[in-house]
C-alpha cells in the first residue's frame, strides 16, 4: 500500500505515521510532502492509495491540492488531517474531494473508523 502524508510540519508528519495501526494496515511506502504543491506533483507522478492531507499550508493549501488531485484522479482518496473545523472548512474539504476530515490531535478510534471505511471502498473498487 502506497501512502503519502502532506504536512508542512515534519514533527505533524511524523505523528500521522506514527498514529497508523500497524495491525489494521500494512505498510510498504509512506511518503512525505511539505506543500500541496509538492504533494499533487508526487501524486501525479505515483498513484497512492491513501493520502492524508494538512489544509493549511504554503504554496499550495490543502484544499486546492484535494481539488487538484481529485480534478485528476476521481478515485483518489484523500483524508483531511487538520486544526481548522470549522464547518466552512469541513464543508468545502469535502466538495474538494475528500472523503472524511480527522481533527488534530488525532483521535485514535476516529482514525480507525476511517481506516475501515478506506478498506470497505477499496473492496468495493476492486470488486
Amino acid at each position: 500500500m502506497r501512502i503519502m502524508i502532506v504536512d508542512d510540519s515534519k514533527v505533524a508528519r511524523l505523528g500521522v505515521k506514527k498514529s497508523l495501526p500497524a495491525n489494521m494496515i500494512e505498510i510498504n511506502d509512506i511518503e512525505f510532502a511539505s506543500n500541496g504543491q509538492e504533494a499533487v506533483d508526487k501524486y501525479k507522478n505515483n498513484k497512492f492509495d491513501l493520502i492524508f492531507m494538512d489544509l493549511t499550508m504554503p504554496i499550495k493549501n490543502g484544499y486546492e491540492a484535494t481539488k487538484e488531485i481529485s480534478s485528476h484522479d476521481k478515485d483518489s482518496y484523500i483524508i483531511v488531517i487538520t486544526a481548522d473545523i470549522q464547518n466552512k472548512g469541513l464543508s468545502l474539504a469535502r466538495e474538494n474531494g475528500a472523503r472524511d476530515v480527522i481533527k488534530k490531535p488525532i483521535d485514535p478510534s476516529k482514525l480507525n473508523h476511517v481506516l475501515v471505511d478506506f478498506f470497505k471502498n477499496r473492496e468495493k473498487q476492486n470488486g
